[in-house]
């Protein structure tokens, strides 16, 4: 056994991974949000902060989401597919 790897209870390994894959899940989308532009019917997002401080915030996004795999791979958590199909 890999001596970085934490081994978890089948219980406890369910409910880090459900909290791993949520803020991944919401880091992603402020990531859809800082690099498209969103203006819907009912709802817009307005560009109102500098080139810069979206930079800075893809930026910690990235290191974010690099740390959740990290510990994603130290607690030995299983990665969850979503079909697309089930999505649409």
């Amino acid at each position: 056994m890999n001596k970085d790897k934490v081994r978890l209870s089948e219980n406890h390994r369910r409910s880090l991974s459900s909290a791993l894959m949520t803020v991944e899940q919401m880091l992603i989308d402020m990531e859809a949000v800082l690099v498209s532009r969103i203006e819907g019917c009912s709802y817009e997002v307005v560009r109102d902060v500098e080139n810069e401080t979206i930079s800075r915030n893809l930026k910690t996004i990235a290191e974010a989401r690099n740390r959740l795999c990290i510990i994603a791979s130290k607690y030995d958590t299983r990665k969850y597919s979503q079909s697309l199909r089930k999505i649409i």
